[in-house]
């Protein structure tokens, strides 16, 4: 009875751990990266979006731009312009901490920055291939420093 009992409860987590490797509660961070360095990949063109091959791969690749922005603003990343004028010091203190939109911000979209970083970090965690694309997001900094907490502090303190 004992024995029996506790293959059940193996055979069970075993199921579930392979569900969720798989995908069928959420997307997970693999399948993410998978689908947008697909997209990514498929772009051809200069400000061309890529068709989409299937109904999965335009459901996948919809969420690429939406979970990275998500994140990234979430997160408290502001992306600013040039200030209106010399007096206007909140401008520029935002300025000075924020990326600009036409200069740091990649043409295809946010999401690409999050796949080059999880490429040059060597591909997806053992992890990550459980746990949700947004916890997967939220742990890399899209800028690779600190940017993301210094426009926090800079905004906290403008407020």
């Amino acid at each position: 009875m004992r024995k029996s009992f506790w293959t059940f409860i193996l055979t069970l987590l075993t199921a579930i751990i392979w569900l969720i490797y798989q995908g069928t509660f959420y997307q997970t961070g693999r399948q993410w990266y998978h689908s947008c360095w697909q997209k990514y990949n498929a772009t051809t063109e200069w400000f061309a979006e890529p068709q989409p091959k299937s109904p999965e791969e335009a459901a996948n690749w919809a969420q690429c731009t939406k979970l990275a922005d998500e994140v990234t603003y979430g997160n408290g990343m502001v992306f600013t312009s040039n200030p209106v004028d010399e007096n206007d010091k909140v401008g520029i203190a935002l300025a000075k901490a924020c990326p600009a939109p036409w200069s740091d911000y990649p043409i295809n979209g946010i999401y690409v920055i999050f796949v080059k970083n999880i490429e040059n970090s060597g591909g997806v965690s053992l992890v990550d291939n459980l746990r949700p694309a947004q916890s997967m997001l939220r742990d890399i900094d899209p800028t690779g420093s600190s940017l993301v907490f210094t426009v926090r502090i800079v905004v906290s303190h403008l407020i």
